[in-house]
């Protein structure tokens, strides 16, 4: 009974954070803004002004994509649909990889930023695509590995829970 309470859980916590992802974007945009913000700071004449960085008359809009609201919530559901991770493990997990992902978005930022001011829109853009469609999930994955393997994590997301429950019908 317990393992069936903790799956409701998981579940439902996975469909809540799954129906409001704004919250996601309310609490990840600050704290991925303004240490690019700072960064930039540092060397340019730089201003923000809502979500929007003025760097020596060049504006960048930070829009939700920026943010990479979906790598923390990809991060999340392979957490929370991963069988058999203790709270204490889960939470220092979900710390640890956003802390990651939140690192490696603020570089990919920073980096791709460093490219629009210094080589124009056309170098940004073919940067940009290639980032977002190949070393994100890459990332995200990679990422997941590492812990598996740090953890030594036997169970798969979805089909250890779902193998269990088919076994307890028979």
């Amino acid at each position: 009974m317990k393992y069936h309470i903790n799956l409701i859980i998981r579940l439902a916590t996975l469909l809540a954070l799954g129906l409001n992802l704004n919250l996601f974007y309310k609490v990840l945009t600050p704290i991925t803004v303004y240490p690019v913000y700072f960064f930039f700071r540092l060397f340019y004449d730089a201003r923000l002004i809502d979500w929007t960085l003025d760097v020596d008359n060049t504006y960048i809009m930070f829009i939700p994509a920026c943010i990479a609201a979906s790598a923390y919530f990809l991060f999340t559901v392979l957490l929370l649909t991963t069988k058999d991770i203790k709270f204490k493990l889960g939470l220092k997990i979900l710390l640890f990889g956003f802390a990651s992902i939140l690192a490696v978005n603020i570089f990919r930022i920073i980096l791709l930023l460093i490219i629009l001011l210094n080589y124009g829109f056309n170098w940004f853009e073919t940067v940009h695509l290639t980032i977002w469609m190949f070393v994100v999930s890459i990332f995200i994955a990679l990422l997941w590995i590492f812990f598996v393997k740090r953890y030594k994590i036997r169970e798969i997301p979805f089909y250890s829970d779902f193998r269990y429950l088919l076994k307890r019908l028979r």
